[in-house]
């Protein structure tokens, strides 16, 4: 935690311990042990840093980006339409090669990966988005 993971991430890595000890407790290879990380509670993201999560924007916020894209050239549109649709970050989108578009495969997607214009947030981010509606059309 002192190092700046994430609180999931925490969570993740004590939920693999607690797994393994209670797997060694249940095959009978260690009598008497107890597994002290059953009932560790991990503090949430604004426990950890006193930092408040931000909130999904109102039906109303949405309406007045929508409407001022609208206002916008033409890149600006798809690249939001690409934003709404496949739920990646704007440096995604913005730095995307075409070689990281798919879509003539059955499920066409992106396949977000650093590349030599942007990196990716975290090693979870690296990943296909599936392109559907407004989006796919767009890249078509």
């Amino acid at each position: 935690m002192e190092r700046g993971l994430a609180a999931g991430t925490d969570a993740r890595r004590i939920t693999s311990i607690k797994a393994v000890i209670n797997h060694v407790i249940l095959e009978g290879r260690a009598k008497g042990l107890e597994n002290y990380f059953q009932n560790l509670r991990v503090p949430s993201a604004f426990e950890k840093t006193g930092k408040e999560l931000r909130e999904a924007l109102s039906v109303e916020e949405i309406e007045k980006v929508n409407q001022a894209v609208l206002e916008k050239n033409v890149d600006v549109q798809d690249i939001w339409t690409i934003l709404t649709f496949t739920g990646a970050r704007v440096a995604e989108i913005s730095g995307l090669h075409w070689d990281n578009v798919y879509l003539k495969d059955n499920a066409p997607h992106l396949y977000i990966r650093p590349n030599s214009i942007r990196s990716t947030k975290t090693k979870s981010s690296r990943g296909k988005a599936p392109l559907t509606g407004a989006a796919l059309e767009v890249l078509k």
